[in-house]
């Protein structure tokens, strides 16, 4: 998934409710999936650039995959977070952003960000991405 992220109640990704009484914030969830990665390819899962006008606070991202892999969460191109998954582990994880004392991960507009993958098993694997925060009209 690629593209823009905030024109609220315009794309079936972006959620389109509102949170609360505040029309200049919106709900942000986004899905993708990649049904076959080849080994050693990073490979985004999601990526997209925050709308001009709208800054974007990222809560959380989830992850998983049908193979031990590296994923990464790249804010602007530089690096934010990354996670491991291993054999005989849990094959999802995420990175909660939004916990007590934490209002999220602020995104200005212009700005991408994307979550990929990357893994050394033979044979191509499934993966897939969540992401969830709020768009504010700016």
């Amino acid at each position: 998934m690629s593209g823009w992220c905030g024109h609220s109640g315009t794309r079936s990704s972006s959620g389109g409710g509102f949170d609360g009484d505040d029309p200049n914030v919106s709900t942000v969830n986004i899905f993708n999936e990649i049904s076959s990665v080849p080994k050693l390819a990073e490979t985004d899962i999601i990526n997209f650039t925050v709308a001009p006008t709208i800054r974007f606070v990222l809560h959380r991202v989830e992850f998983t995959g049908a193979n031990i892999a590296k994923y990464k969460l790249y804010i602007g191109g530089v690096a934010q977070a990354i996670n491991q998954t291993w054999f005989n582990g849990d094959m999802s994880s995420f990175w909660d952003f939004s916990a007590p004392g934490n209002s999220g991960l602020k995104v200005p507009s212009g700005v991408s960000v994307r979550v990929t993958v990357i893994h050394t098993r033979p044979d191509p694997a499934y993966f897939a991405a969540q992401v969830h925060g709020v768009n504010i009209q700016e």
